[in-house]
C-alpha cells in the first residue's frame, strides 16, 4: 500500500492486493464550505463512489475520530493508555468487536522521544482474521485511521 500525505493529510492512496490495484482520490468537503478539516472523504477513482468518509479527530487526549466505510460500516477509535509508550488504540465496529489494534512499537516511549515530526514509523498495527478478509478495505480502514495514535497525544500550544 502506497499512501502519499502532503501537509494538510492524506492526498491519495494507492493499495494493490493480489495483484489488483485500486486508486482512491481523497477530498475535503468541509474546507470548501469554509470549515475545519477534520473531514475527509475517500473516492474510488474507478466508479467515482465514496468508500470511507473521516470525521472528526483524535487531539489533546479526545478519541473524537471516527470512520465510515461502505463497506465495514461505522468504526471508532478508543485509546488505553495515559502515554504514548503505554498507548494501545482500537478499531471498534458496529457490533463491539476490535478489528484491528495500534500501538507504538516503542515502549519506552515518552513526550520527550515521540516523534513530532508527523512520521507515522513505528506503529504497529494487528488486523483480527475477519477483517483481514477484505484487504483493500482492511488497508483503508488503517491507512486512513493511524494518525490518530500519534495526535491523540498532541495538544494545542497556547499563545499566551
Amino acid at each position: 500500500m502506497t499512501v502519499e500525505f502532503n501537509l494538510k493529510g492524506v492526498s491519495s492512496i494507492l493499495t494493490e492486493v493480489e495483484g489488483q490495484a485500486s486508486h482512491y482520490e481523497v477530498r475535503y468537503p468541509n474546507r470548501l464550505a469554509g470549515r475545519g478539516s477534520h473531514s475527509v472523504q475517500v473516492i474510488d477513482a474507478a466508479t467515482g463512489k465514496a468508500v470511507v468518509q473521516r470525521i472528526g479527530a483524535h487531539r489533546n487526549h479526545r478519541a473524537s475520530g471516527k470512520l465510515r466505510m461502505s463497506e465495514l460500516g461505522d468504526f471508532q477509535f478508543p485509546i488505553r493508555g495515559t502515554r504514548p509508550g503505554d498507548a494501545i488504540m482500537a478499531a471498534i465496529d458496529e457490533t463491539g468487536a476490535c478489528r484491528v489494534s495500534y500501538r507504538f512499537s516503542n515502549p519506552e516511549l515518552n513526550w520527550g522521544n515521540m516523534d513530532k515530526g508527523g512520521k507515522l514509523n513505528g506503529i504497529e498495527v494487528a488486523v483480527a482474521p475477519e477483517a483481514a478478509t477484505n484487504m483493500n478495505s482492511a488497508l483503508l480502514l488503517v491507512a486512513m485511521s493511524i494518525e490518530w495514535l500519534r495526535s491523540y497525544f498532541v495538544s494545542p500550544v497556547s499563545s499566551g
